[in-house]
């Protein structure tokens, strides 16, 4: 997986189209999954909350969308929880964009968040606005500068006032813009 996020830049420069430039992620849509019933590429960093893939049986989620990640607060750790998935290898100075539709039961619990580091410390993060109860389009801009780890996080509130909510994240998108 070093060499994944080059790999994957590379051929977005090359085969992708104007209307469709390749995703980086891995498993965006969060449909594969190990024997062990884990997500592959994405760490939950939370202690207590159920994770799992939903469908969209109910046409509940978003146009064009058939599965969305779904993070229930069981429990009350007073600090903030983050489904996670890192990149590495990262070619320097490119301009990245970030989208994901997501929602929750409650205003203001959930937000998307990068990490960039460069040699193993932290030299930049950015955050999103937060949810609301309907489906949202989140978006970050992301300049690599010579970042060669990134890290892309729903972050979440796993307080009080979060405790019993149910926050969705689908759609999710990372795209080279770089000009």
């Amino acid at each position: 997986m070093t060499t994944c996020c080059t790999l994957l830049l590379a051929l977005s420069m090359l085969g992708a189209s104007e209307s469709q430039p390749m995703n980086l992620l891995l498993n965006p849509d969060f449909s594969q999954v190990t024997k062990a019933g884990q997500i592959k590429h994405w760490t939950l960093y939370a202690k207590g909350q159920s994770i799992q893939t939903v469908t969209d049986a109910d046409g509940e989620l978003p146009k064009n969308c058939t599965t969305a990640m779904q993070i229930k607060i069981q429990a009350n750790n007073g600090k903030q929880g983050s489904l996670a998935q890192k990149l590495r290898d990262l070619p320097p100075e490119k301009k990245l964009k970030l989208t994901a539709q997501v929602k929750a039961t409650r205003h203001n619990i959930a937000s998307l968040q990068v990490k960039l580091k460069a040699a193993g410390k932290e030299i930049n993060r950015i955050s999103s606005a937060y949810n609301t109860t309907q489906w949202k389009t989140l978006e970050l801009i992301i300049p690599t500068a010579n970042a060669d780890e990134l890290s892309i996080q729903l972050r979440f509130s796993q307080d009080d006032k979060a405790q019993d909510q149910t926050i969705w994240l689908t759609d999710l998108n990372l795209v080279d813009i770089t000009e």
